[in-house]
């Protein structure tokens, strides 16, 4: 299965149409509304498309849980949080 962060940063680099090798091209700790541009329609598109290559049950998280999320590392975390289990 994927690492999860080459995951978010695979899948936040579709998300901005960027073409972005690795990590090298996007900003780990990088605000995804403000860095990123992103609205809360496309953080949500964002994190549905991690949970359905990741087969993590989008219903895992709160909406609080999303309402978090300001940097692709706390999609990672929570990634790694949901069901109490390991990607």
């Amino acid at each position: 299965m994927n690492e999860p962060r080459d995951l978010v940063l695979r899948h936040l680099s579709k998300c901005l149409r960027a073409a972005v090798a690795g990590s090298d091209g996007l900003d780990f700790d990088g605000d995804l509304k403000r860095d990123y541009g992103l609205t809360s329609l496309s953080l949500m598109l964002l994190i549905t498309s991690i949970c359905d290559e990741a087969a993590i049950d989008l219903s895992d998280f709160t909406e609080d849980d999303i309402a978090r999320l300001r940097t692709p590392r706390d999609i990672v975390a929570m990634l790694m949080s949901a069901g109490g289990r390991p990607l």
